[in-house]
């Protein structure tokens, strides 16, 4: 998933965000606090 686009205040922002499934583009906003950073797993 890649944040494509910012909107809102300091506090309340909110993220329109695209992805795919399969060969559908798909897209979507999210509110700040239902999103997190990406952490790579940890090679063993």
């Amino acid at each position: 998933m890649t944040v494509s686009k910012e909107t809102g205040n300091p506090g309340s922002y909110a993220y329109y965000c695209e992805w795919f499934k399969g060969a559908s583009k798909e897209r979507a906003h999210f509110d700040e606090q239902t999103l997190q950073p990406y952490v790579a797993p940890k090679k063993a």
